[in-house]
């Protein structure tokens, strides 16, 4: 370990812990080899379960009902230039109130408040049980993470009946609830014509006013007006590349990048054939291919004991109910709704990726408060709503 820690440490000291690992995705430097070692001496029957270049921890305290997993990740997102950060990215430094770190927001705080309020969980009468589910890919491509470890809790037995997942949410502690995310496809494109020289066109099959002809059918698409928790789905153009090095020559081939953000009312399969209905076809000799890769379907935790727990604990805890939300960017919920109802919340969202990211010190001790009580009164029997 990088230093002697313990459960007991206050929250503070365990999310400095948390951020001196370089755990830049997928390595994890060491953090969940130290944090299994940590949570087998606490009494954690735990696992490290390696895929490719993913390290995964999965660790479970007791064996009683209900049974609450907490979900999230340790990688992080490179820190950029060193020299841009007020303080060095993987040396946790407070000051004025603020704690900074790579990735202290996004979201080795959050795994510091859930692990100190399970010590406050314990030393209280309790029924149920606890686990911890933690990998060292969720930024990167995601395929070695809690994809893979789906089909290894069920074969083991180990499906929870809830997960709470400590994704960053919202402008400040308790803002939003995460309930659901949209569906994310992305798209490529590709027009392959004829090459040429720009003096003599009609020895060419130019793909560029192909390709233009396609991206303007798809921004023109009508899509759904959005439901009570989705906003509407929404197609977004991010590159048109040719790889064309010259000036005076006609490309062979031009493609365009383009993602999908959707809800409920489309599959990806859906998806694919309305933009494959859209392609402009001039019936010449050019070549179009549409590719398209789901990165998650959307999900919805809109009711049920669970969310009346946690929606319960917030209204106590900061006086104001939550806003219900399904928007921002994709998490590993897309993939744990499978198994159990999800809902996300965590440290806000404001300096996440960023230089100098940072969360005030009195977040972390709420974050705490509200991962406890949850605890408590969840893992009740029966729940205490």
């Amino acid at each position: 370990m990088h230093q002697v820690v313990s459960l007991r440490d206050s929250v503070i000291d365990l999310a400095s812990w948390l951020v001196r690992y370089p755990s830049v995705t997928p390595d994890e430097a060491g953090c969940l080899m130290d944090l299994h070692r940590l949570l087998q001496e606490e009494g954690f029957v735990s696992h490290l379960v390696r895929f490719g270049d993913t390290t995964n921890l999965y660790a479970r305290f007791g064996r009683g009902s209900p049974y609450l997993c907490f979900a999230g990740h340790i990688d992080v997102v490179p820190p950029g230039h060193d020299a841009a950060w007020t303080f060095p990215p993987f040396e946790p430094t407070v000051h004025e109130g603020l704690l900074y770190g790579r990735g202290v927001a996004d979201m080795k705080g959050a795994v510091a408040c859930i692990l100190s309020a399970f010590q406050a969980w314990r030393c209280t009468e309790h029924t149920g049980s606890f686990g911890v589910l933690l990998t060292s890919d969720e930024e990167g491509i995601g395929i070695d993470g809690i994809p893979k470890m789906i089909p290894w809790l069920r074969e083991r037995n180990e499906v929870p009946d809830v997960f709470l997942i400590g994704e960053p949410t919202g402008r400040y502690v308790g803002e939003v609830l995460q309930i659901g995310r949209r569906g994310s496809v992305t798209a490529t494109l590709s027009v392959r014509g004829k090459q040429g020289h720009i003096a003599y066109p009609h020895l060419a099959n130019n793909p560029i006013p192909h390709l233009i002809a396609c991206v303007r059918a798809f921004l023109d698409l009508s899509w759904d007006k959005g439901s009570a928790f989705f906003p509407p789905t929404h197609l977004a153009m991010t590159a048109i590349e040719t790889g064309n090095p010259t000036m005076n020559l006609i490309p062979r081939q031009v493609e365009a990048r383009l993602g999908i953000r959707f809800n409920p009312c489309y599959t990806s399969q859906k998806l694919y054939e309305i933009l494959e209905g859209a392609i402009v076809r001039s019936g010449g000799d050019e070549v179009i291919e549409l590719a398209m890769t789901c990165h998650g379907n959307p999900f919805l935790t809109s009711e049920g004991p669970w969310l009346e727990c946690v929606q319960g604990v917030m209204r106590d805890v900061l006086g104001e109910s939550p806003r219900l939300t399904t928007q921002g960017g994709t998490s590993d919920g897309r993939f744990l709704h499978v198994l159990a109802p999800v809902l996300e919340l965590g440290l806000p969202e404001t300096t996440i990726h960023q230089v100098d990211e940072h969360v005030a010190v009195s977040d972390l001790e709420t974050l705490k408060t509200l991962y406890t009580l949850i605890l408590k009164r969840y893992l009740s029997s029966p729940p205490v709503l």
